[in-house]
């Protein structure tokens, strides 16, 4: 019996330690597709489901990947129950916006970043879902083969899908 409850302990000592190094990655990648509470509960899921997946004895070879699949594969789920359209509504730009404006010296600065991060939401907004699925994943600092395995497409399809979206932005930045 003590042996089993120095596993279990084990088990949740590792489990907790992936949480606390993906849990802020995983949860702001689901807030491009959900809201905060949805996105909150999904991260949650994704967790208990690896500890589930340990405590059955499953061998995971790439926890991270797997959990970020994971809470794509639910985020997947929610959107098809709710068969709500994807999309970046005005609270979460502005979410995106105060995070990332810092107080600027001068009403100038401030002008400047305001129009920065205008020309950026126009530009993220005309990708396509894949395309922002691939930036957000590789933002969060996933690895091609990981995004692919997320996605559930071939590296190829993710070095494509980088590549069109860097070059959208570009284009879009270029033209500001």
């Amino acid at each position: 019996m003590a042996g089993k409850e120095n596993g279990d302990a084990a088990l949740r000592k590792a489990v907790s330690d992936i949480f606390l190094e993906l849990r802020g990655p995983v949860y702001r990648y689901l807030l491009g597709s959900l809201e905060p509470e949805e996105a909150e509960d999904a991260t949650q899921e994704a967790f208990l489901r690896l500890f589930t997946e340990f405590q059955a004895g499953r061998r995971i070879e790439h926890a991270c990947a797997w959990v970020f699949q994971t809470a794509h594969n639910l985020a997947v789920d929610r959107h098809r129950r709710s068969a709500r359209e994807e999309h970046w509504d005005e609270n979460a730009w502005k979410s995106i916006e105060d995070k990332l404006m810092e107080p600027g010296p001068d009403a100038q600065h401030v002008v400047l970043e305001k129009e920065r991060l205008k020309s950026l939401r126009a530009a993220i907004s005309r990708l396509t879902p894949q395309e922002r699925r691939c930036t957000e994943l590789r933002a969060e600092g996933l690895r091609y083969r990981e995004i692919a395995e997320v996605l559930g497409v071939r590296i190829s399809s993710v070095q494509n899908y980088l590549a069109r979206a860097i070059e959208k932005v570009m284009r879009r930045s270029d033209a500001s």
